[in-house]
């Protein structure tokens, strides 16, 4: 061994991903086993696509919830499974509307716009998300269409949205699983988040390291840890450690090195484009 570090760099791209791991699991194999005693590794520098979505079905099961609405004398209940992707609550709201729609729940006003009876909106100034939901009129209003052919109930009565207690879509929202409002009215209805909300599941991103075994850490692998930055959704995620912040590998003969993306709940990320590219330094102490 040389009397001075010997620091040398790792790339790591998404052809090392490894098969069936939600792209969150990458593993560079080297052409011969090399010892890493007395090594350490920092990592240099990250860039991936933001392509993890905020709704999933299978990796948080936060895709579903519930709409009730007066349909002639009696309710429609509406269940809505939103498709796997990143949502606003605008996003939401429209997947809601498209719903309505197929189930004939609008009219048309004179101006040619849909008309819905229910809607989620962000409400800035509370920092929450607002569920507002009107009367259905028991008749036409003037000047309006009806093209679904939607039946008017008798009296005047107000979708309710229903959170399930099941699933986690209470907590993109806010709301404390339930049904909002708990009785039909006949006045506008809005309901504030009970809690803040949560529109991404993922604030941050852990980077693993199969080379670590940090004894002050759980789990033991954690290199570094990042987040989008501000940027989109689909936009181009870069970061790196304004210092080397070296980590201890443990003393041994490896053949492979593996990284992991989990969120900052140690859950496996659920990355949908693989184009990473991370360079990890490795440093090599005098023995």
């Amino acid at each position: 061994m040389s009397e001075t570090n010997d620091v040398f760099p790792l790339i790591i791209t998404g052809a090392n991903v490894v098969p069936n791991t939600n792209n969150s699991r990458y593993r560079l194999n080297f052409p011969q086993p090399i010892n890493l005693r007395n090594s350490s590794v920092s990592l240099g520098s990250l860039s991936m696509y933001y392509s993890w979505p905020n709704i999933s079905s299978t990796a948080y099961n936060n895709n579903v919830f519930q709409i009730i609405h007066p349909n002639g004398a009696g309710y429609t209940t509406i269940t809505l499974t939103l498709p796997n992707g990143y949502y606003s609550v605008a996003d939401i709201n429209s997947y809601l509307q498209q719903q309505l729609i197929a189930n004939g729940f609008y009219l048309v006003d004179g101006s040619g716009n849909y008309v819905y009876y229910c809607q989620l909106i962000t409400n800035g100034t509370y920092y929450s998300v607002e569920f507002d939901s009107f009367p259905v009129p028991t008749a036409l209003p003037t000047g309006f269409s009806n093209p679904a052919g939607f039946v008017f109930p008798p009296a005047q009565r107000t979708p309710q949205l229903v959170i399930p207690s099941n699933n986690n879509f209470n907590k993109l929202i806010g709301f404390n699983a339930g049904t909002y409002p708990s009785v039909v009215q006949a006045t506008n209805y809005s309901k504030l988040s009970d809690f803040t909300p949560q529109i991404s599941p993922v604030q941050s991103v852990i980077l693993t390291c199969s080379l670590l075994q940090n004894r002050y850490m759980n789990p033991q692998n954690v290199l570094y840890s990042f987040n989008s930055a501000g940027s989109v959704y689909g936009g181009l995620v870069s970061s790196a450690p304004n210092f080397p912040q070296f980590c201890k590998v443990v003393d041994g003969d490896y053949s492979f090195i593996e990284i992991q993306f989990l969120s900052q709940d140690f859950n496996i990320l659920p990355i949908q484009d693989p184009n990473i590219t991370v360079m990890l330094v490795v440093k090599l102490s005098p023995s």
